[in-house]
């Protein structure tokens, strides 16, 4: 059986090397870890260089940390993520955030309006269901009602902006603009 060659740590500097800025503790403390465990690092060493791949407020928090000079990588984390960690598990994705989304007044003007704007909303949507934030079976016909209402906002958009090109060039033609599909009397949800 071959021993493991150890890979050097990247210079802090370095464009691959992990570095802290003061967001994502938990994305740097793994992408650290990782390059630690292939320089065959052991738990003192790892606690001793962390601080040099961080900024400097985060540097000065490290070093005056009594799990440093205990080699606890892992107790040295846990506080770490306790301290810096709040905006880590900030949730991208909320049913207000969605509320929001929902009741912005916006103009779609074009296919790639309508679709940028779909592939968002469905995008929030299926990340609440899954986190459990939406029961599944309504956010299937929340889609599926979104959608139908972006199509009318499109259409209507298109149908008003047709009708005013046509009533320009000829008056004269006998040519209805395109009518606006009904709308739904239930509507929950604004486009």
């Amino acid at each position: 059986m071959a021993t493991p060659t150890a890979r050097p740590m990247p210079r802090p500097s370095a464009k691959d090397a992990p570095y802290f800025k003061g967001k994502q503790i938990e994305s740097f403390l793994t992408d650290y870890e990782a390059c630690c465990d292939e320089a065959l690092y052991d738990d003192i060493k790892k606690c001793e260089n962390l601080a040099r791949y961080c900024n400097d407020d985060a540097r000065e928090l490290i070093k005056n940390h009594p799990e440093v000079k205990g080699g606890s990588l892992k107790a040295l984390s846990e506080r770490l993520c306790d301290f810096y960690g709040l905006s880590d598990r900030r949730q991208k994705y909320t049913q207000e955030r969605l509320a929001k989304f929902c009741y912005h007044s916006r103009s779609i003007k074009s296919e790639a309006d309508l679709d940028e704007y779909y592939h968002k909303f469905v995008t929030q949507v299926q990340h609440l269901a899954k986190k459990g934030h939406l029961p599944k079976s309504s956010s299937k016909l929340l889609i599926a009602h979104k959608k139908s209402k972006a199509k009318k906002s499109y259409y209507k958009h298109k149908s008003d902006s047709d009708s005013s090109s046509s009533s320009s060039s000829d008056s004269s033609d006998d040519e209805s603009p395109a009518k606006e599909p009904e709308s739904d009397s239930d509507s929950e949800v604004p486009v």
